[in-house]
């Protein structure tokens, strides 16, 4: 067989593989919520008990009490530089 019959072949082939690689690279809701609570207790940011994290599609929910505005931008920033988040919605409110 020719090799310019082989070429759209072996493209086809070489991006099939690149897509599957890339598919199982991607974090899923689990590992995220994992991620981004690791993260959390590891920046002592929140006290664990006082917020709880949830991933659906990607898209990070952060509920629970912070101290301070400045510890829920934190916390939202966090989580927006975990891998494989696509938004966070951060529901922290100042404990009073």
């Amino acid at each position: 067989m020719p090799i310019r019959k082989l070429l759209p072949l072996l493209a086809a082939a070489g991006l099939g593989l690149l897509l599957g690689a890339c598919a199982q690279h991607q974090s899923s809701d689990a590992d995220i919520t994992d991620r981004v609570t690791a993260d959390l207790r590891t920046a002592t940011i929140l006290p664990a008990q006082k917020v709880t994290v949830q991933t659906v599609d990607h898209v990070v929910y952060l509920n629970g009490v912070a101290d301070t505005e400045s510890d829920i931008r934190a916390a939202g920033d966090v989580a927006n530089r975990v891998p494989g988040v696509t938004r966070v919605v951060n529901n922290l409110a100042v404990q009073r």
